[in-house]
Order: C-alpha cells, then sequence, then structure tokens
C-alpha cells in the first residue's frame, strides 16, 4: 500500500481478460540483493528497482510500444513510471507515473519517434501536458522469429536516458534528466 502499484483487469475477448501490476520505485530499504547467495554491495540512496507483471490471455494480434523507468533525483525525490501504447487503451490503461510513491493515473500517452531509426530520440508526452519526456536509446536486446503465417514476433527493448518532466494536476513540476530506463517496440501474432 505504501507503494500505490497499479493494478489493471481488462477483459481481451469476450470470454478471456488480461492483468497486469506495476509498481516504480522501491527504494532499498524494500528489498536486498543477491547474487549466488552473497549480497551486491550498492550505494543504497541511487538504487531503486520497478516490477512489471502480466497474465492472462492476450489477443491474436499484439502491437505495444512501452515504458519503463524509476530512480532518486539529487534533492532525494523518487520518481517512477510505466507507460504503454496500442495495449489495453479501450477500457482501462496501465498509464501511470509516481512522485515519492504517489501514484497519478494517465489515460493516453503518446509515442513520436521514427520506428524506421528508433535510435534517434523518442518523445512521449500526453495531450494534458501532465509528463513530457524525451527518450535517447544507447543500446538494446532484441528477438524475432518467423513461424509462417500463423507466429510470427518482432521484440526491440532498448536501454537508454530519459529528460523531461511530470507535473500531477495543481502541482509543480517534477523536472529530472539523465534517468536510465527502457522503451520497448513489440509485434506479434500467435
Amino acid at each position: 500500500q505504501s507503494h500505490h502499484p497499479l493494478r489493471v483487469l481488462n477483459p481481451s475477448v469476450p470470454t478471456r481478460f488480461t492483468y497486469t501490476e506495476k509498481c516504480s520505485p522501491l527504494t532499498t530499504t524494500d528489498f536486498e540483493l543477491f547474487l549466488d547467495g552473497n549480497p551486491l554491495e550498492y550505494e543504497t540512496d541511487k538504487v531503486v528497482a520497478i516490477y512489471d507483471w502480466s497474465g492472462g490471455y492476450l489477443g491474436r494480434e499484439t502491437n505495444w510500444y512501452w515504458t519503463a523507468f524509476g530512480a532518486i533525483l539529487e534533492d532525494g525525490t523518487s520518481i517512477g513510471a510505466n507507460f504503454a501504447a496500442f495495449t489495453n487503451e479501450t477500457y482501462f490503461s496501465e498509464n501511470a507515473f509516481w512522485i515519492n510513491n504517489k501514484r497519478t493515473r494517465i489515460n493516453r500517452v503518446l509515442y513520436d519517434f521514427n520506428e524506421q531509426n528508433p535510435y534517434e530520440s523518442w518523445h512521449i508526452y500526453d495531450e494534458e501536458r501532465t509528463l513530457d519526456i524525451r527518450f535517447t536509446p544507447q543500446g538494446e536486446r532484441k528477438d524475432q522469429m518467423n513461424g509462417g503465417p500463423l507466429v510470427k514476433m518482432i521484440f526491440r527493448q532498448f536501454v537508454g536516458t530519459f529528460e523531461g518532466f511530470f507535473q500531477p494536476t495543481a502541482s509543480e513540476k517534477t523536472v529530472f534528466k539523465g534517468i536510465k530506463g527502457f522503451c520497448e517496440i513489440h509485434r506479434a501474432i500467435w
């Protein structure tokens, strides 16, 4: 409850559903990290975690853009974000940002970028101007599968930096720069 996760349950077709839960950011007072049973050393005032869990029955054709990041700013403010386009817009969106664990939901997020050259800057914003951010990709992990006419998938997840602002209604802008995170392009038929 202290982190106000975003939980969304939507029908995907009349007899199926999708569920997603997202939370950002969790600070190092909320968890510990281990590798091979040994605790990892890290700067506790600079490390955060985000989580994204989804399940259910996606439609036969899926198509989305996705963004996630979390950070602690120099003034100690914690921020986090989860945005998606082309998924769940007909019911409840999975778009939200967090400032000091207070969640602000966003109805629709717009992605303006060159999908033919995704290493150019991405512009992510909403029409109400509660958020306006730029993403600069710096690397990616990707996968592609072509199983004939019934199964195809293109997956590209970019890691890079974000800069911009969040401004919940009647609040001050929270401005940030150089925040690490992810943007993703996903297309699939199954």
